[in-house]
């Protein structure tokens, strides 16, 4: 895939905002900027499908990309569906973004979705995975334990280490010094998956 520099890596949270993985996106500005480096001549986007009740207020968009090396389309849409709950009343203005984010993917050849097509296939809450993605909660939301996906996550982080299941497991007990997973809370475990993730980005980093 061309353009690797364009990708970012995002946490992402549950409702209470602790993290439970991650996920590489790109960002609408960054395509921008870099099909204006390749020779970008023209977008084009346009309304197809006005939102409207009968509808499920889902605005559709196409967008049409010229590049010097050729023309690139694509679609996108918007409904109070796959938006942010603040992106409802700008569904037209979204839909319209998807559609030109989706055109410029492909006109720079890349691969990964954008950040601002993130909430049509993927569910949950993001941020920047060099945030601190930790909401200030009462005491009692903090002592939640350690979630499913949390636990998974963990387990997967540790897997690409060469180890298994139960080695990944026991070294989050050792980690946090702790004799049994239930003990873990669900902030202490998102803490930890900031720890490794960054641990081994910087080792991948290293290894170039």
């Amino acid at each position: 895939m061309r353009n690797e520099n364009l990708v970012t890596r995002i946490h992402v949270t549950d409702d209470q905002g602790n993290v439970v993985g991650e996920r590489e996106v790109v960002t609408y500005a960054g395509l921008l900027n870099q099909a204006h480096k390749e020779g970008l001549k023209r977008i084009e986007a346009s309304i197809t499908q006005l939102p409207t009740p009968e509808n499920g207020m889902t605005a559709l968009a196409t967008a049409k990309v010229t590049m010097e090396n050729g023309v690139f389309v694509d679609a996108g849409d918007a409904s109070p569906d796959n938006v942010n709950v603040n992106a409802v009343p700008h569904i037209v203005r979204v839909a319209l973004t998807r559609a030109k984010a989706r055109a410029l993917r492909d006109a720079v050849n890349v691969g990964v979705i954008s950040l601002e097509e993130l909430a049509e296939d993927f569910e949950g809450h993001v941020k920047p995975a060099g945030a601190d993605s930790t909401k200030a909660t009462e005491s009692s939301d903090a002592a939640k334990p350690m979630t499913a996906s949390q636990r998974s996550y963990l387990v997967k982080l540790l897997s690409n280490r060469g180890m298994t299941e139960d080695e990944a497991l026991q070294h989050v007990k050792d980690e946090l010094s702790v004799d049994d997973l239930a003990e873990v809370t669900s902030k202490t475990a998102s803490e930890l998956i900031k720890r490794l993730s960054a641990k081994d980005r910087r080792s991948k980093r290293v290894a170039r």
